[in-house]
């Protein structure tokens, strides 16, 4: 039984995982939103509104092909079952009053109740699954700052009980875009924590802007939620950090576009899920404004869905 196994794995561990599990002999479930691990599998279950629906024998890119075959097919039944009641009805409501219909009428009344009771004329899982959410957000114009540079390290050493990563120099400015790259354990995740300056420097120095507005998004964020409090308190308390007009209902407006809708939001968040809780955190670092992001590791616990929003909103970033 396999949750998630590729998140926090680099992509090395991943492909490796990847053609561990496609050659592995034994029985084998998987939960997973990465794609690659996905091809490995040869059935599909999902669960659709409160079911669980089985693809036997068959690909990922097989079981979107007949999601959406079924999704037709289960439409065109639901529209003919809907048509063939408002005939039913229609004779019902033309002839119920007659005498000499009267039983004929109530034949038909009693095949409508019949429709309705065994669940013929309820719109079908198959077809809502192909209206599925898409989850939308954006991110607030960033606030102005004096001059250029926004944060630097100048012969910074790195680490925690030893040095990971040594003579740092690096200018962080205006509008610029780095990534960072390296396998598991070369210390990227504790250079994030010198530059935002949670992690002392073994040497060197740290200099940011008087106007630094730093929004940070850390792989573990979701996990680190105080599971007593609501989700909406969580969110519009850390907005207010940055902009102290942040209401509850901004709040809701945001957390609901990304999926948390209904009452999902008023939950504590030790009662969400996983995915859930990443989806808080989401909410919480799109409702600040910053000028300065940093994100380590932003699409462990997203699922495709919200890592193609996360996209389109650092794109579309100023």
């Amino acid at each position: 039984l396999l949750d998630e196994p590729g998140n926090h794995l680099d992509a090395a561990a991943k492909a490796w995982l990847a053609k561990y599990l496609s050659k592995y002999q034994g029985a084998m479930i998987l939960v997973t939103h990465d794609v690659e691990l996905l091809q490995s599998m040869d059935n599909i279950g999902e669960i659709n509104m409160g079911k669980l629906n089985i693809y036997k024998s068959c690909s990922y890119q097989q079981y979107l092909e007949l999601k959406e075959q079924r999704a037709i097919a289960a439409t065109n039944e639901y529209e003919r079952n809907l048509a063939k009641a408002a005939k039913l009805q229609k004779f019902v409501d033309r002839f119920g009053a007659k005498a000499t219909k009267a039983s004929a009428a109530q034949s038909r009344v009693k095949q409508i109740d019949k429709m309705q009771n065994s669940g013929l004329l309820d719109a079908p899982a198959e077809a809502v699954v192909t209206q599925r959410f898409r989850p939308t957000m954006s991110l607030p114009s960033p606030p102005k700052a004096i001059g250029e540079v926004l944060l630097g390290l100048t012969d910074a050493d790195v680490g925690y009980d030893e040095t990971l990563i040594s003579n740092v120099n690096l200018s962080i400015t205006k509008g610029m875009r780095l990534l960072i790259r390296g396998p598991n354990g070369s210390g990227k995740s504790t250079l994030l924590h010198s530059i935002r300056g949670a992690l002392p420097l073994k040497a060197g120095d740290r200099k940011e802007n008087s106007n630094l507005a730093l929004g940070m998004f850390t792989q573990d964020l979701a996990q680190e939620l105080d599971p007593s409090a609501r989700a909406v308190d969580l969110v519009t308390a850390y907005a207010r950090q940055g902009n102290i007009q942040v209401s509850d209902l901004n709040a809701r407006n945001v957390m609901g576009r990304l999926g948390l809708r209904d009452d999902k939001a008023l939950r504590k968040t030790g009662d969400l899920s996983g995915g859930e809780k990443a989806r808080v955190a989401l909410a919480m670092f799109a409702l600040k404004p910053s000028n300065l992001y940093i994100l380590d590791e932003p699409s462990n616990h997203l699922d495709a869905e919200c890592v193609e929003a996360l996209s389109d909103a650092l794109g579309e970033w100023d």
